[in-house]
């Protein structure tokens, strides 16, 4: 029984690892980064698609935070 809280509790370190351990860390980071870099390719030329990309990253946010369905769909 021990062994098996072990092993899961390990496997559960290692997901959160690669998910990123504050938001500059692992997938969290590379999503961070690469919206960083459409607000600078967009700057102030397109304020609807900024608006929108914006919006998607609000959702996003919102679902990592409540694990929510209800978010996956409003997009």
């Amino acid at each position: 029984m021990l062994l098996d809280y072990n092993k899961h509790f390990n496997a559960l370190v290692e997901a959160q690892k690669l998910i990123g351990l504050n938001p500059k860390d692992g997938l969290y980071g590379d999503l961070r980064s690469a919206v960083q870099g459409v607000e600078e390719l967009l700057g102030s030329k397109d304020f609807k698609l900024l608006s929108n990309m914006l919006q998607l990253r609000l959702n996003e946010k919102d679902f990592m935070l409540r694990i929510d369905k209800k978010y996956l769909t409003q997009w």
